[in-house]
Order: C-alpha cells, then structure tokens, then sequence
C-alpha cells in the first residue's frame, strides 16, 4: 500500500468550497485556485443578501409611518370670544391596540382662523398623552366661527406583546361655533387611531 495517499482535485475543491461556506471567508490552505476563486464569490454573494436583509426592529414598522397624514374631521365644539374653552382631544382604539408609552409624540398647528391665538406646538412621550391632550382656544371677538388645523404624529403598538408598533399620522380639522358664555368650559372630541397589526 503507498505510503502516502494525494486527494483528488476535484475532492479538494468541494472540501474547499464547503469549508468556506462553513468558516465564512476563513480561506483553506489546501484550496486550489479556482475552488477558493468560487468559494470567495458564494461568501460575497451570502454577505451581500445578509446586508440587503432588514433588520427585525426594522421588520415589525409598518409602512404607514411614510404615507401623508391622513384627515379626521371631528364634530363641531362651541366655544366663546368672552373666555377659554379646554378641547380635549381623546384616542379611539380598536381592542387590543394602545399607544407605546416611549415613543414620541407631536402636534403642530398649521392652520388657524377667527381664534385669538394659535396654540402651540406639542411634544411629549406617548405616557404623557394616554388618555389624550387639551387644547385650549378662545374665539376672536365678534366673529361667529372659528377653524383649527393641525397635525399630529403618535405610535400605537398591539397591547398584549409590543411588537408590532404602528407610527400613526392624523390631520385633524376642528370647526367651532362662537357664543358669548362668560365661564369656561371643557369640550371632548375624538380621534380615531388604527389598529396595530
């Protein structure tokens, strides 16, 4: 029997060529030229696919989150030109959806008419806004309606697990009627928001 055994070429180029793929781009010495050449471009081409593939965080955002705001319309609120009315915007979510305590919240005002000032701009978490947000408007006096625009950005997630997370986007218009009452008041209107899925 021969005191040394040579392996085939053909044998080496599939050790090569699977070793590769096992060590990830650790080269194998006893690799030939052309196996080690085909072994290179596998790994390249495996490590291109993996760059390509979005990461799970990046997986459970819906694509909502680049579409434009979408409109909402609430009911006409009455306020006065004599004192502040407090609008409290509340969340209407579908069972099993809730806003995500930790992420962002925000609305800008764009548009104003007939009220005596704009209200500000809001940021905060979403535990700040749970149950909602005030806004406090006072109609100018004489006129006999009022408009508000703004625009306002939250993340709803499903309740139970978390992990799947919605960013919502919502262009609420309010209408108002002006009177004269003396005594502020407080009004409620809604906003509904998505389920997360």
């Amino acid at each position: 029997m021969p005191s040394s055994f040579t392996t085939p070429s053909h044998v080496r180029l599939v050790t090569c060529l699977t070793a590769g793929a096992i060590l990830l781009g650790i080269a194998t010495s006893g690799c030939s030229k052309g196996g080690q050449a085909v072994a290179e471009k596998g790994l390249s081409d495996a490590a291109t696919k993996t760059k390509e593939t979005p990461a799970l965080a990046e997986s459970v955002i819906h694509p909502a989150v680049h579409e434009a705001h979408e409109k909402v319309v609430v009911p006409v609120v009455t306020i006065s030109d004599k004192t502040e009315t407090m609008v409290h915007v509340a969340w209407s979510t579908p069972p099993g959806t809730a806003v995500n305590d930790d992420a962002p919240f925000r609305v800008r005002w764009t548009t104003s008419e007939g009220l005596a000032e704009v209200p500000p701009e809001m940021r905060a978490k979403g535990k700040d806004v749970l149950g909602g947000f005030d806004v406090r408007v006072v109609a100018t006096k004489g006129t006999p309606e009022a408009f508000l625009t703004g625009e306002v950005e939250i993340v709803v997630c499903d309740a139970e697990s978390h992990s799947v997370c919605l960013p919502v986007k919502r262009r609420v218009e309010m209408s108002f009627l002006v009177g004269h009452e003396a005594k502020p008041k407080k009004e409620t209107v809604t906003v509904p928001l998505p389920k997360a899925k």
